[in-house]
């Protein structure tokens, strides 16, 4: 059995600040650079989920498979002594409209022993069927921001270096897309890799713990939709060479200054409608 259906998960334990919370979408989204979405993250900020999640962490959230029952009816002392009154992990999560809770107590041998709710069964399972206890708020978040496809916005905006490039989009890529700098006109192709560069800016390492300093680029997405506020992105120096990469104010990853400045410098490039290159 899978995660599949469940549609709300929550972990909390070691290597949590407090807990994350995570809601599965109804529909999958899928960004300019072709990642498909499947959770949203709702606490402790809203932000859109790691693309890989049910594969790397939720595969067995349903389904666990115990090696063995270790202990029936047991005592508040052996609970107590199998980590399991102050368990290190918890995940709880609703499936078919039914809510389910799963602690993760003490490791014994390269498996841990694993309550479900307040039940006085425990179980033990291997680390292989476990692979969320893992999971840190940083390796939730996805590795590279989200950005609206271009039917959805009508201008990106890209700032830094006391420069800014303003692109507006009208129609549709099907069929009547019109893309423009100011008054200069861009070609589909030109403005298409350079989108896909910004979309594809991989986080490196987690920020946390990192302190931000200046603002090094802002790009920001405008939807046509008004009612939905602007998508940005922002990149602040870091330490060394590193920007930390923040996505409507949370911050997750750091990049390279180096992107940075190729992301600055194609906006240049494709303002004067010539092409750019994902290579960098």
């Amino acid at each position: 059995t899978t995660s599949s259906g469940a549609t709300r998960i929550e972990l909390s334990g070691n290597g949590i600040d407090g807990s994350v919370v995570l809601k599965r979408l109804t529909t999958s989204v899928t960004d300019a650079a072709g990642y498909d979405y499947r959770f949203q993250i709702v606490s402790p900020y809203e932000i859109t989920g790691g693309t890989d999640l049910d594969s790397k962490y939720f595969v067995n959230l349903s389904g666990l498979n115990a090696t063995e029952i270790i202990s029936v009816n047991t005592s508040d002392e052996g609970l107590k002594n199998m980590g399991l009154l102050n368990p290190a992990h918890t995940v709880k999560f609703t499936l078919d409209d039914k809510f389910y809770e799963m602690h993760v107590g003490n490791e014994t041998d390269g498996s841990y022993f694993v309550r479900l709710g307040d039940s006085r069964t425990v179980f033990v399972v291997t680390a292989d069927n476990l692979p969320w206890i893992k999971a840190t708020l940083a390796t939730l978040l996805p590795r590279t921001p989200f950005a609206p496809v271009i039917n959805d916005i009508s201008s990106m905006t890209v700032t830094g270096g006391g420069k800014s490039y303003t692109f507006g989009f009208t129609g549709t890529v099907d069929s009547d897309l019109k893309v423009t700098a100011g008054s200069t006109s861009i070609d589909y192709a030109n403005i298409t890799n350079f989108y896909r560069f910004v979309a594809l800016t991989k986080g490196d390492d987690s920020s946390a713990g990192k302190k931000k300093g200046e603002v090094l680029l802002t790009v920001t997405y405008k939807y046509r939709d008004t009612s939905k506020p602007d998508h940005v992105l922002t990149f602040y120096r870091a330490d060394g060479y590193s920007a930390i990469m923040s996505v409507n104010g949370v911050a997750n990853f750091t990049v390279s200054t180096s992107y940075l400045d190729k992301i600055l410098a194609d906006a240049e490039t494709v303002s004067q409608n010539k092409a750019t290159s994902l290579l960098w």
